[in-house]
This record gives C-alpha cells, structure tokens and sequence, in this order.
C-alpha cells in the first residue's frame, strides 16, 4: 500500500532459508543466503512499489555449491564423502546446512531446499528492539536475584535520537528499577542493563526436582515526544542458575552438572531431527516426542550437532515440562575449512542462535561439537597426514571464534568445547587431548558392538556417558507402510538399504545369536516379525544393563578410582525414518521396547540387580532430595510355574541423590539356598516397596541363562481383553496367562498410544495394563487390534539343536556345564560333558568330529546322543560353571570345505547323469565318495568338472531350509536317510533347481581352490594373488594412459566442461591434469571459476568414478 510504503525502514526478515540462495523483489537483486541457521535481514524499500509486488527466492542445489567450495579451498577438508553403506552426498561440511541430510549412519540423503522457517516484511519508522537476552544470576552471599539484560535495536533509517526503556515482569516481581533512557544513532546498537529483583522468587526446576515456575518480561520502547511506547518485545523465562563442576578426585576430576546448587544425574537420551523434511515436524509431534522422554522418567535431551537448531515450539514445550536440553552447535564428524567466508557465516550464525535461545531455561549448556575433538585424535578422517593443519583449523573455529562469542553473548550458561572431551584436562591440553574419551575425565561415547551388550563388564565406568547404544528394528508396522511383502525378509534388499551402519545387521545377528535360538528361515512375514522382535529385546535388554551399570557408580568410586558417573544419556531418542537405528521411538513416535525399559532403568527410585563374575548383586539408587526407607523382596522363580520358590526381604535406606550396594552373594549359593538346582529353569525378580508397602514401579529381572531351550517354557496361552475406559483416551486391558511368560509384547496394530507397560515378564495369572490412545477410538476398535506375543511364541519355528550349526564360523563361545559323568574312549579314563549349547560339531554324515577346549580343557571326542552333544575330556568340569568354548579352526574350516564341496559334487553329478551318493568319506588328504555306479568316463569327469567350478566361479546362490522330521515336503526330497534317533529339524540345501540333503553341515560359496587336493592349497592361492596383482597393475597402466588423452583434450579445448561426479555437477572452463590415481584423477587444476554462465558451449564429460579422495585447486 502507499501508506506502507510511506514507512522509514522497511526489511524483508528471512527466518530460515535452505540454504543457497539468490532473494529478488521486482527482478532486483536485494540479497543471497549461505547458511541455513542464520537469520538474514535485507533493506528492501528501493526495490518496492505501491501496488502488486513479486518476491522471488531462488535456490542453488546444496550438493552443486559444496562442491565447489570443496574445489575451491586450498587445503584437503575430509571427509569427502559418507561411507558407501549410506547411500549418501559429498562436502557437508562446506556449507552451513543440517549435516545430517547428507545421510548418516541411521538416516538418509534427503538434501532438502527452500523456505523452512518464517518470512516476514516489516515497516516502521522509529528503531525496533530485534532482540533482548535474559539472564538471571544469583548472588549466594546475599541471596538475591540480578537480572542482566541486552536489548538490540535495528534501523535502516540514519534515525537520531533518544527514548525510554521500560521493562514489566508477569507474575508481578519487585523490581529495584524499571525505566532507563537510551541514546540511539548506528545500528544495530546493543545497551545492556541490569535489574535487581526482589520478593518471592520462584525458580524454575527440571522435572522431579521441582516446579517449572515460568515469567514473562516485556520491554517497551517509547521515542521522546511519542506518547504510546513505539515498539516491544516480550520473553518467556525461568529463574535458575546452572553450573558444569569438575572437582578434583584422587585420579582426575568429577564431571557433572548442578541446576540451582543441587548436583543432577542427567538421565536422558540424544535428540535427532524428527524428519527429514522440517515442514512435517509441528508442535504436536514434538510434543508427542518430548512427553514420551518425560513419560519415560528422563530429565534431558541432548540436541545433537549434527541436526538443527530446533523449533520455537521444542524449547517452549521443554521449558513447560522441565526437561533439560544440552544444545550443540551444528558441527558434527568433520572437520571444517576457517576461511573469512566461512567463518563470518559462522559468527553470524552463533550471534543470532544463542539470541534466539537465550531465554529458555531448559537449555543448560552449549555444545561446541560433536565428536570433532577425539576424530582427531583418532585420525577417523586421515588427519594424521597432515596433524598440524587439523589442530590449527580446529583451534581457529571452536576455541578462538565459536567459544568467546558464546560466553560473550551468554556468561550464564557453561560452554563445553566437544562432546566426547576431558574437559579441563582437555583445556589444559591446548583443547585436543591425546585421549578424549579418558574415563577419568569428561564424557565419553561409548559403543561396543562385539561384546555380549547383556553383560555388565562389557562396559567402561566413566565421569559421564553422554552417548552409547545399540541397534534394533522399527516393528513390522512402521516398516511395512514403506515397503511390500517380498521385502520382509531380514537382508532383502530393502533393509540392506535401509542398513546404513556398516556391518550392522551382522552385528544384531551376532546379539541376538547369544541368547535366542534364531527364526528358522527368513522367507515369511512371521519370521521377519521375530527377526524385529527379537532385535527390540536384544537391544531393549542390553541398554538396561549399560545404564543400570552408570547409575549404580554415581556416588562410588572403584578400586581404580573410576566411577562418579553423573549422566547416561543414550543414543538416541527418536527416528527420521522408518530403519534399523539405535532409537527407542520409532519415526511417528511410537514406543520400540526399549522406551519401556527406559521408564524402568531411569525411575528416580530403583533397585539394580545384575550378576558379575558368579556374584549376583543389588544397588539402591535414589534421584529424590529426601531418603528413601522401605524394602525389597527378590523373588526366585522357575518357568513352569507361577508359584515362586523362595523370597528374600531386603531392608533399604538411601540418602538423598544417592546410590549404594544393598546385597551380594554367590550365585550358586543363593540359588541353591532358594531351591534352583539348575540355573537353566530359574530367573530372579526384585520388587521395591515404600515404608507403607507399596510398590514403587515394576519389577527387575534378572535372567539365569540364555532363552535357547523352549522345553523349558510352557505356552501361557495369552488373552487379552480391553476392559474398560478409565479416563479420555485410556483404556484398561487385562492380560491371562496360564504361565510365565518372557517379554510379553502387547501391540494396538495400527492405532497410535502407548502401553503403561509392555515387553515385560508375566508372573501372574491376570496382569492390569493401561493403553494411552493418542488418537480418538472406540473399546471395540482397540479390541479388534490388539495382540500378543511373548519371546517363545516368537520362537515356535523349527530350530537348529546347536550353535555350531546356528553359526557355524564362531570360534568361540560361552556356555554352561550341564552335567559331567565318568566315562572311557577307547580304554581311557574320562568324562563325558553335556553343555548348555556348543559349538563344537559331534561326528555323523560322513564328516568328522570337532576339536577344541572347554575352560582350556582339551576336548578328545565329541558324539550325537539324539539332541544331545556328548564331549570327551580328560578332566572334569564342575558343574554349574560357565564354558568357556575355543574351536580348532583349523581342523573345521578343512572339513567345511571338503563338506561343502562334497555335496555341491553330489547334486551336480547326480542332477547330470543320475549316479545317487551311496557314502562318503573325509580324509586329511583325500576325501572319497561313493557313486551307484561301476565307473565314470573321463568325460563325465570333466564335464562335471566344469560344470562344479563354474557354479563357484559364479557364486550360485545357496538357500537353507528347514523341515520338520514328519513334513510331508521331505518326501518330494531324496536323502540316504535319516537316524531313528535324529532331534531337531531337518536341513536342506538348495543350490538352484539343485536340491541335497543333510542335517549338520554349512553350504558357503566354495574357493575355487577346492578343485584340487587339500596340501596344494597354499600353491593355488599364491598363484591367484599373484595373477590378480598382475591384472590390477595391467588395469593401472591403461587407466594412466586414458586419463592421459583425456587431459590432453581438455587441454586443447576451451569450450566450458560440465564435470559430473555422482549427481554433483560442476562448472569449470578448463581443466588440467597434473597426475592420475588408479581409480579416478588425484588432481585436477581449474582455471578462471568466474562468470562461467556466461559461456556458450558446454561438453558434457563422464570421468572415471572418483572413489579416492581427491584436490582441486584453483589456479
């Protein structure tokens, strides 16, 4: 309009635009973006006319400009690229953009672009406030409450002149000043006051520490000779202090948090971006979100660097529910260029960031990065080439830029330089220790993915544990929205794809293969279900072991004075999308079983139960300001029945934000004592109960042995039936079982809600369980969706009898002594052992027995007695003990080859010509099989031959199935027969239309070694390393001579070239080329990067796939 175009300044405010980007009104150019955390403010009054106006934003592609920043700068910035497992783009770290749309290991490439916050045209005459900070600051010696305050105003106008601030606070506070006069001439122009305040002060408190008391502070600002204040500003705010102390200890220093004096445990988890495309994530998803941190008893969430800052409504729903946020800068796993430009970016990032955030309560420290610290001291990034440099730049950015413009901006909040760091041992280590992720100091992050994550002592005792996990599954609904049946199988395609953590589903299966006998197949949609299921607990299971373990050591220090643990924060909370992560909400919101266990292991009382070599122990650990008195009962219980065995009461008194061990004995004493005469059939269960005989919470369990014996547990015959509505949207469920059941997994299907409690143990014959919908249903629509399931209804599939045959390439394993008898082999006195599970293979099918060790016990013979392996030793075990198992590699690998080989020969020759296999035979030289046939002609022999070498050359798909003894689809299979007393399911090998039989033998793509005899192996061997080395030296050659002409044309040309790498294509006029690589050009020298458009000819060249890391310079 003309009126408002009659305005002094008008500004076209720019919230969040993603992230390169060219802004125009009326064809005219008034403004370009580069970073998609800052707040751009453009002058835009000369570009306006009355009447209709257009406002145009143009974006360049992410990918297109860090490429050619990557290109451009003068040094080598790594990383260049994800891993190839993430399917991801290049140069994240050369534009100021959400790191992780790049890809990560647990989400996707989804590199978005445009308008993603406000955009807003402003008018006015006088200045405005843009910003106002708050802090309140707390004098301890006098025990009152100051106020600093900045306000900073904003002009385009040369406007001169004075003006009154006047500042109010809602609920009324007693303010020792109110009004102060201010002198405006250059903007922005920034005044800092302060307010003392006075009166009943109500502080703002995480949850369960206190009330969330919230006041909101309005500043006005009235020009002289105004009579209505011209402009204001108003803020949310909570009164709290918070400090990061790092005493000095015996052996390094303490490492924790206080918010208002009082020492905090921070019980919570890392926070990821809630989708990919910010424009779905609105306050009701948050919300969704952050309550089920707070319904699962946390305290904290970290806002990780590799995300965003978040939105308004995060910090403002944080504040109203007293959850803590640790806010990370936005750089993550890399290392960034220090250029002017980038560094300019970065300050005006940091300034407006740390503005915008200021004010909330819930954010509680700053974080200058994630990992960048220890991936330099860890060379993850091949920094060690060049050290000095990485240090320098890392220096540079957070210490000397981001850090003093922190503390300048917000003295109220401490700074952390990384996450992992030591600290002030990091300080005093010029900012990059040796060892960032010392236990003695700091935070550490924490993953292990080859140890049993069940157990205790897989785990390290830090200061604080600010990230640790484990992977699992989403369920089969959030799953099955994005895919089709032919993808439910648990390495299709599909969920290879969605697999972005290298080696992680190997790493579930290894998990899972520990404690559960797996699925039998992987072809049917109730097998990919157990697969999920079985992740959720493994992981849901192994996080309650980890935590409890950081819980229990927050008021003791071990004998190596490690220990005063003040955090567990895991990672992380929520999904992006619906894929394998380490999450405990799946992408929606839904709860992974693993958000129920976390309600348990962070209740702010609790019981810790866990077993540590043969000696089972309990702690109390109390988050409370007040003592705890009551009691505990452990409870010894068997499978078959819901009668326990025996109960022990367990006085407990806990001080105040306290823990401390409450029980220990030996395991088999105990368990002796309670009537369990075999561990295999018991479990233990521990209840607390306040002074009045309540019970605080559920129950923990203790588990004896792994789940790999179903005989063991009776079917409990689960119903469930929804009762009642209790209150809006809750429903009261009642679960029967006719016995104990394992993780008793209760799902509403498609309806969104949670359980109060869910993959818990059944001990009852009823159990009451309440379902929060989150949506508006009906008791019959709820009734209608309901189910089920428990750990060995997911298990009722055919399984293997041992692990040798569930994993036939573990070298070691751990298992327990069953039994331990006299017994002779061949005249010699011994004892036969029965374990739990082996992995050593019993003789049968024509392949020899297994050797290896039991506790360093030389095992001499092991034998099938039906489902039963039998070892051979010379000395006795006790029973009760762990097994320690160690193969002769050696010894099986030799036989899984010739076994291997053996029934390929078989299914061809009798495929081809109709010989049966009568027997066979292996022998350490030679092995022997004999054919329904007097003799074979030379042809035959090389024929089939070939036909066997070519089938390994060209690595024929081999698939395993499983029948039962009776299944009537045997019989359309021809074998040499079964044994009468043969247990467990039947193993068939299909090698495409080929078909064998067997039951205790491993199918794997076969080295063309084979075709010859075992004692010319090593020959063969060294002749194909020597023949591939000769191929890829050849392959080298022509490459260099190719990469050669190629240059030599560009040299000879001037036309511009269009470079495509990937999908990143750049524009450069001419290339040279100093030196190739192998695999793609080393480095390629570009000349003149400016006013490319402008050319008119454009050729369009397919280099080689540049797979190396490479530099280009610019000349």
């Amino acid at each position: 309009s003309k009126q408002f175009m009659k305005s002094n300044n008008i500004q076209l405010i720019c919230y969040g635009l993603d992230t390169v980007a060219t802004v125009t009104i009326n064809n005219m150019i008034i403004g370009r973006s580069i970073n998609m955390f800052d707040r751009y403010i453009f002058d835009v009054k000369h570009a306006l006319q009355a009447g209709k106006n257009t406002i145009s934003v143009a974006f360049t592609s992410a990918v297109t400009f860090a490429a050619i920043q990557s290109m451009a700068y003068k040094d080598d910035i790594p990383p260049d690229c994800p891993p190839a497992i993430q399917h991801g783009e290049c140069h994240r770290n050369f534009i100021r953009k959400e790191p992780c749309s790049f890809s990560w290991d647990w989400g996707p490439a989804f590199i978005t672009q445009g308008i993603w916050r406000s955009i807003e045209l402003q008018g006015y005459n006088s200045p405005i406030i843009r910003d106002v900070k708050i802090s309140p600051l707390y004098d301890n010696g006098k025990k009152e409450w100051t106020l600093n305050i900045t306000v900073v105003f904003y002009s385009s106008s040369k406007f001169k002149g004075t003006g009154k601030l006047s500042l109010t606070i809602q609920p009324k506070l007693k303010l020792n000043r109110q009004t102060w006069k201010v002198s405006l001439s250059k903007y922005p122009q920034i005044f800092t006051f302060t307010a003392k305040v006075s009166g009943n002060v109500k502080r703002w408190w995480p949850i369960n520490y206190g009330n969330q008391s919230m006041y909101t502070l309005k500043i006005q600002f009235q020009v002289d000779g105004h009579s209505q204040p011209t402009n204001s500003i108003s803020r949310r705010f909570g009164f709290r202090t918070t400090k990061l102390l790092q005493p000095k200890l015996k052996k390094g220093n303490g490492f924790y948090f206080a918010i208002n004096d009082i020492p905090i445990f921070l019980k919570g988890a890392n926070w990821i971006p809630a989708d990919s495309f910010e424009s779905r994530v609105t306050p009701s998803v948050i919300r969704n979100l952050l309550q089920s941190a707070i319904d699962a008893n946390m305290n904290v969430v970290r806002n990780w660097g590799g995300g965003i800052y978040q939105h308004e409504a995060f910090y403002d729903i944080a504040d109203e529910m007293g959850l803590l946020v640790w806010e990370e800068l936005k750089y993550a796993c890399s290392m960034y260029p220090v250029d002017s430009t980038f560094l300019n970016s970065v300050k005006n990032e940091i300034t407006y960031q740390v503005r915008r955030l200021h004010h909330h309560p819930s954010v509680f420290v700053w974080g200058g990065n994630n990992e960048n610290e220890v991936a330099i001291a860890q060379n993850w990034y091949g920094t060690n080439k060049n050290p000095s440099l990485y240090k320098k730049n890392y220096v540079e950015l957070y210490i000397k830029t981001i850090r003093p413009m922190v503390l300048s901006e917000d003295p109220s909040r401490p700074f952390l330089s990384s996450s992992p760091s030591n600290g002030v041992q990091s300080e005093k280590d010029d900012w990059l220790a040796t060892n960032p992720q010392d236990p003695y100091y700091g935070d550490v992050h924490y993953y292990n993915y080859s140890s049993d994550i069940w157990k205790t002592s897989s785990y390290p005792t830090p200061r604080f544990a600010s990230e640790y996990g484990f992977q699992s599954y989403p369920s089969f609904e959030a799953l099955s929205k994005v895919s089709k049946s032919s993808d439910w199988k648990f390495n299709s395609s599909f969920m290879e794809h969605r697999q972005h953590h290298p080696q992680g589903t190997a790493q579930l299966l290894q998990q899972m293969n520990l404690h559960f006998t797996l699925p039998k197949s992987n072809t049917s949609q109730k097998s990919f279900e157990d697969y999920i299921f079985l992740t959720q607990i493994v992981q849901a299971v192994g996080y309650s072991v980890e935590t409890e373990h950081y819980r229990r050591r927050r008021s003791l220090l071990d004998s190596s004075d490690k220990g005063m643990t003040m955090g567990a924060l895991y990672w992380q909370l929520n999904s992006i999308w619906p894929a394998p992560s380490w999450s405990s909400l799946e992408y929606g919101g839904r709860w992974k079983m693993l958000q129920y266990y976390a309600a348990k292991f962070f209740a702010p009382i609790t019981l810790s139960i866990y077993e540590d070599q043969d000696i089972i122990h309990i702690y109390g650990i109390n988050d409370y300001q007040s003592s705890f008195n009551g009691m505990g009962i452990m409870t010894l219980r068997t499978w078959s029945s819901m009668k326990p065995l025996h109960a022990w009461n367990l006085t407990v008194h806990l001080k105040p934000l306290s823990s401390k061990p409450i029980f220990h004995k030996n395991s088999k004493t105990l368990l002796k004592s309670g009537g369990c005469l075999n561990r295999l059939k018991c479990m233990l269960t521990l209840q607390l109960y306040d002074s009045h005989g309540s019970a605080i919470g559920t129950a923990n369990t203790l588990y004896l042995s792994p789940f790999k014996h179903p005989e063991l547990l009776k079917n409990p015959k689960l119903k469930l039936v929804v009762k009642s509505k209790s209150s809006s949207n809750t429903y009261k469920i009642s679960v029967k079982s006719d016995a104990v059941a394992a993780f008793t997994w209760l799902s509403a299907g498609p309806i969104k809600g949670r359980f109060s409690n869910n993959g818990y143990l059944t001990t009852d014959t009823v159990t009451s369980i309440e379902f929060h919908a989150w949506q508006n249903i009906t008791k019959e629509t709820l009734q209608k969706h309901m189910k089920v399931v428990r750990h060995n209804s997911a298990n009722q599939d055919l399984k293997m009898a041992w692990e040798c045959q569930r994993s036939p390439y573990s070298c070691q394993f751990e298992s327990k002594v069953i039994s331990c008898t006299p017994s002779k082999l061949e005249g010699k006195d011994g004892f036969d052992v029965l374990l739990e599970d082996t992995i050593l293979f019993p003789a049968g099918g024509g392949q020899p027995d297994d050797r290896g060790t039991i506790n360093e016990v030389s095992v001499h013979d092991v034998r099938r007695d039906g489902s039963k392996a039998i070892h051979f030793t010379r000395q006795p075990l006790e029973i009760g003990t762990d097994a320690r198992i160690n193969l002769d590699w050696k010894r099986r690998f030799d036989h899984m080859q010739q076994h291997t080989g053996q029934h390929l020969i078989t299914a061809v020759i009798e495929s081809r010509y109709g010989y049966k296999t009568l027997s066979w035979n292996l022998g350490k030289a030679r092995s022997s099989i004999e054919l329904s046939c007097k003799s074979m002609t030379q042809e035959e022999i090389d024929c089939a031959e070939l036909e066997i070498n070519n089938a390994i050359r060209a690595s024929t798909p081999v698939t395993v199935h499983l029948y039962g003894k009776d299944d009537p689809g045997l019989e359309k299979i021809r074998s040499r027969g079964i044994p009468d007393d043969f247990a467990g399911p039947v193993r068939v090998v299909e090698i495409e239309v080929i078909c064998v039989c067997g039951s205790n033998f491993s199918v794997r793509n076969v080295d063309p070694t084979t075709s010859c005899g075992p004692e010319d192996h090593v020959d063969q061997v060294q002749k194909l390393q020597k023949t591939a080395k000769a191929s890829q030296k050849a392959a080298r050659n022509y490459l260099r001579e190719i990469a050669t002409l190629e240059a030599e044309k560009f040299n000879n040309t001037t036309d511009l070239v269009l470079c495509v790498h990937r999908v990143v294509a750049i524009l450069i006029d001419e290339i040279q080329m100093s030196r190739c690589r192998s695999i793609g050009f080393d480095h390629i020298y570009a000349q003149s990067t400016s006013e490319l458009l402008g050319k008119s000819s454009i050729k369009l060249i397919q280099l080689a796939d540049l797979k190396s890391s490479r530099k280009i310079k610019s000349k």
